[in-house]
């Protein structure tokens, strides 16, 4: 990997930067031929095909007024027609902004207006329909309008500290800069798993794309599944969320390192799983807000590294920068990130009201980006927190990151989020350890103030884009709690050691009397459960079936 230690960090403007968007895109499919490019579920599509259509979808979104500066919302259900449409939108001259079906349509309405689409793609796509418009403009490529790398390219909205998402505005500069690092790109197939609506993806899709690289559709529930570890074999390049990384890692390790180049980056690392894991494969953490474009530093993992696992060096085309509280750089120590270069967003598109993280430092503009980081003397960062993740508790200052690092450091505790509920501070787990046990090593390395409410949970639940869900996670606290009330009270009623999952309560040596006093004694505690299902199915789907 091409790293830069000065301050401040700065790298090659990117090869692609003199050629435009839409013809590297025509060049990359051409080139492809009849080479799959893309693989999801029963569909694949040819580099020939997905050129062809969208060249007259391209064409068509012209005729219809789209253009250098209009956005088109792409709200499809099929992510391979979502693939296709944003191509297609690209080689038109305009931007995309994904808008999934799924979100409300309060929300939906807020995002169209703020980006006003020129165009929205909402039914399925067939290949075949544009196939055979194909060939009238087979030799006709003068109307492709030509990009300059200042151009819109895409529009996410990202969640904002106001309780507003945010517009962020991506120019072509930044999918060049994405897709010219080679070092992220590895062999010849890489697995997309981002939900489209998150920049992730554009790594995934345009980056792979023009590097040559057949996209793989896969999904979270498809890699976590028995069939898993056939999938992960399937891909040479694989981007992973922290949370799936330390899944996988732990379960399916030997299937996971047969991925030629594993990144993984978008939340705080947990050191025991990243040792675990190096060495087995090419390994990068990296790390990136979305107004910078996907990835800022990135970290060859390699070598001895403590709890907080760096996140590295700017990667060739960012420039970063740390400042202390007073705006002065920080050579060696601690303060505020500052990420510029080629990948820095255009700006918020309402930026009366998103307001403007972007600063300039002598001469040259930065991205605030409000996370805490140390610096060594050579440039290696390792981030510290976020601002937004100190809380007040008690009138004193905590930092979720440190709870969840002090509790990911004790024996029987393999995940561990804390999170800042209704004025309460909680740290929810998944492991073997009890509650208690968990407590009392929290209060042996952290203040009074800071030691949480601990909860064990069965697992950690992901959002679309495999980062921690936390409204689920409380939700999951409960079932879990109900889920060991339900075996405790069998064990005590049936005056059994053991209570295992796949066993049924008549195993056990229960009859329909004993169950009537589970289920009596269970509706005290506010937990219900079905005596049928108590007497005919494992205690396992049982619980969850609550």
């Amino acid at each position: 990997m091409s790293i830069t230690g000065t301050q401040p960090v700065g790298g090659r403007t990117g090869v692609g930067m003199d050629v435009d968007l839409g013809r590297r895109i025509e060049e990359a499919l051409r080139a492809a031929g009849h080479r799959t490019v893309v693989i999801g579920g029963s569909r694949s599509i040819s580099g020939v095909e997905l050129e062809r259509t969208t060249r007259v979808m391209a064409r068509r979104l012209m005729d219809g007024g789209a253009g250098r500066g209009g956005v088109v919302s792409i709200r499809q259900d099929d992510r391979t027609d979502v693939i296709v449409s944003v191509i297609a939108t690209l080689r038109a001259g305009a931007a995309f902004c994904v808008v999934p079906r799924s979100y409300p349509e309060e929300r939906v309405a807020m995002i169209h207006d703020a980006i006003s689409p020129v165009h929205v793609f909402e039914e399925p796509l067939s290949v075949e329909e544009h196939l055979g418009d194909a060939a009238a403009t087979e030799h006709d490529g003068a109307y492709l309008p030509v990009r300059e790398p200042s151009d819109l390219a895409y529009v996410i909205f990202t969640s904002g500290t106001t309780g507003v998402p945010k517009a962020v505005q991506i120019a072509d500069r930044g999918v060049h800069y994405i897709a010219d690092r080679p070092e992220l790109y590895h062999g010849g197939v890489i697995g997309q798993l981002a939900a489209m609506q998150f920049d992730a993806s554009v790594y995934e899709i345009l980056g792979g794309l023009l590097n040559g690289l057949t996209i793989r559709l896969l999904d979270v529930e498809g890699l976590v599944s028995p069939g898993g570890d056939e999938l992960l074999a399937s891909v040479d390049t694989l981007f992973l969320t922290t949370q799936l990384f330390n899944l996988l890692s732990a379960r399916s390790p030997d299937a996971l390192a047969s991925v030629g180049l594993v990144l993984f980056g978008g939340e705080r690392a947990s050191a025991p799983h990243v040792r675990a894991f190096a060495g087995r494969t090419s390994l990068l953490h990296v790390y990136g807000p979305t107004e910078t474009t996907v990835f800022a530093t990135a970290w060859p993992v390699r070598g001895a590294f403590d709890d907080n696992v760096p996140i590295g060096h700017a990667i060739d085309g960012a420039t970063v920068l740390v400042v202390d509280d007073a705006g002065d750089p920080v050579v060696e120590g601690e303060g505020e990130l500052l990420i510029g270069g080629a990948g820095l967003m255009l700006g918020y598109r309402d930026i009366a009201t998103a307001g403007d993280p972007v600063t300039e430092v002598s001469g040259v503009r930065y991205y605030r980006t409000g996370d805490r980081v140390a610096r060594r003397s050579d440039g290696l960062l390792t981030h510290l927190g976020r601002r937004d993740r100190q809380v007040k508790v008690s009138g004193f200052r905590v930092d979720l990151a440190e709870v969840e690092a002090a509790a990911a450091r004790l024996d029987g505790v393999e995940q561990a989020v804390a999170a800042h509920v209704d004025g309460q501070l909680r740290a929810y787990y998944t492991g073997m350890s009890g509650s208690a046990e968990v407590r009392d090593g929290l209060r042996a390395v952290l203040p009074r103030y800071s030691v949480p409410v601990v909860e064990r949970v069965s697992r950690i639940p992901l959002t679309p884009n495999g980062k921690t869900d936390l409204g689920a996670l409380a939700a999951e606290a409960v079932r879990t709690a109900g889920a060991d009330l339900v075996l405790r009270t069998v064990r005590e009623v049936l005056q059994v050691d053991v209570a295992p999952d796949s066993v049924t309560f008549v195993e056990l040596g229960g009859d329909s009397i004993a169950a009537m006093d589970v289920v009596w004694q269970l509706d005290k505690a506010g937990v219900r459960v079905d005596v049928l299902d108590l007497l005919t199915l494992p205690l396992g789907t049982v619980c969850r079936a609550r």
